[in-house]
């Protein structure tokens, strides 16, 4: 399908056989990003828009695209930045026990501060799981983790919640850049933007001030080293000190908001269908038991607690449409030529409820997921973290925390509908910011121990 957003060209690719075509097959072709409004990095003015792409930026201080893991044109400079960011996230622990210990450990202070309300009330579970959630992207970013009540780090949660709530007015902001200047136009955002890239800054002045270049703590820290390397292409820098500022922000903020907007869809599906979470905890009760943490080697084990968040992502993808792809060359897609500089939208809610891959995909069916065995089984058409070579950057260290964070609740706590509460219809509500979000909502929560 084609479409014309604010005088944009874009095609919007939808089916799993066009998606897998376009991402996968035409990778080399689909990859490249859309240029958005403000400096280019290069001396040049864009005016193709992302809806993603102005988070925590100043336009002023250096180029969006050109500086950023998710955002940056295809080409070596990405892959380079791509490569480094995948192997810090392993040094630090993604893929190894270590991270399970700092997951598990930031479950154990959830679980305390829920235990510390009254049952009797029901509770928005959103900022407690945006705060375990956000906690473990900063032992691996900052090397440190923050109190639940410590002011810094909730106006560091309030500006990236913020930011990623904007939804109409980062397209608005994208498209005439003129706009910020304008006398309190999206004045909250833009304190947002500063509070937040001031926070960042100090953050990488402590680092700076303590780094030992042959111990680094954390990926700030491997940051800077690189900063120090020179290593250029084309005689521009690969890693700047503007780029690293650019980067942590990129990984902090996208690795806690679609992991939070997970978590709040599962709990949500959860009250929706109470037969299915008490499955899920006697499976959890027979295998794991109630004394001791859960951990990933209890993962094959737990089909249906498996098939249930699976479930959840395939109905509720938090990036329903990915992030936009631009054509880099004309490329041929399920038979029509789709021109350079086109702007691709990624459909995958469409591939994950095409009918020709899944069975009534309209309903909530977590035993989709099983195989005739009982164990847990995914489709090639699953696809919540994109697929090809812009795949997710954070799909393995979301992967786990959405299971252990998930099972640690559901070892300690059941949750349900509220009685003097609307019951929310799962199907129809849903904010669409620059992720997709539930609505508020609370639940009350029952102690199982």
């Amino acid at each position: 399908m084609c479409v014309h957003v604010l005088g944009i060209s874009a095609v919007v690719v939808s089916g799993y056989d066009a998606v897998k075509e376009a991402l996968v097959n035409k990778g080399e072709f689909t990859s490249d990003r859309p240029p958005v409004s403000g400096d280019g990095g290069e001396g040049k003015k864009h005016t193709m828009v992302s809806p993603f792409v102005r988070v925590c930026c100043e336009p002023s201080s250096f180029g969006i695209g050109s500086l950023s893991y998710i955002f940056a044109k295809y080409g070596e400079m990405w892959r380079r930045r791509r490569r480094f960011a995948l192997t810090a996230l392993r040094h630090f622990g993604v893929g190894r026990r270590v991270i399970e210990t700092r997951i598990n450990e930031e479950a154990y202070h959830l679980i305390t501060v829920i235990r510390e309300y009254d049952n009797d009330k029901p509770l928005d579970l959103r900022p407690f799981v945006n705060n375990a959630v956000s906690n473990v992207i900063c032992s691996l970013c900052f090397g440190q983790r923050f109190e639940y009540d410590d002011p810094k780090f909730h106006k560091l949660l309030d500006c990236i919640n913020n930011l990623f709530s904007a939804g109409i007015s980062s397209w608005v902001r994208l498209k005439f850049p003129f706009l910020r200047k304008v006398p309190f136009l999206f004045t909250g955002l833009k304190e947002d933007e500063k509070k937040l890239n001031k926070f960042m800054s100090e953050i990488r002045l402590e680092h700076a001030s303590t780094l030992d270049p042959n111990d680094p703590r954390d990926i700030i820290d491997t940051l800077l080293i690189k900063e120090r390397s020179a290593e250029q292409i084309d005689g521009k820098d690969v890693f700047s000190s503007v780029f690293s500022k650019r980067g942590i922000i990129e990984l902090f903020n996208a690795g806690t908001d679609t992991t939070t907007n997970t978590i709040m869809w599962i709990i949500l599906n959860l009250v929706k269908f109470p037969d299915l979470q008490l499955k899920i905890q006697q499976e959890i009760d027979q295998h794991i038991g109630q004394g001791r943490t859960p951990l990933m080697a209890d993962k094959p084990n737990l089909a249906f607690t498996n098939a249930f968040i699976a479930e959840t992502q395939r109905v509720f993808p938090v990036a329903p449409l990915a992030v936009p792809h631009q054509i880099s060359d004309d490329v041929r897609l399920q038979g029509y030529i789709i021109p350079k500089g086109t702007m691709m939208l990624a459909n995958l809610w469409s591939a994950q409820n095409d009918t020709k891959y899944w069975k009534d995909p309209e309903q909530f069916d977590p035993s989709r997921f099983l195989n005739p065995e009982k164990m847990f089984e995914r489709g090639d058409s699953w696809m919540p973290f994109s697929l090809g070579k812009r795949i997710c950057l954070g799909e393995q260290l979301a992967k786990v925390e959405l299971f252990l964070l998930v099972t640690n609740l559901l070892q300690r706590f059941t949750f349900s509908h509220p009685r003097d509460q609307p019951e929310p219809d799962v199907r129809m509500q849903g904010v669409m910011g620059m992720t997709w979000s539930t609505v508020p909502f609370k639940v009350k929560i029952s102690s199982r121990s």
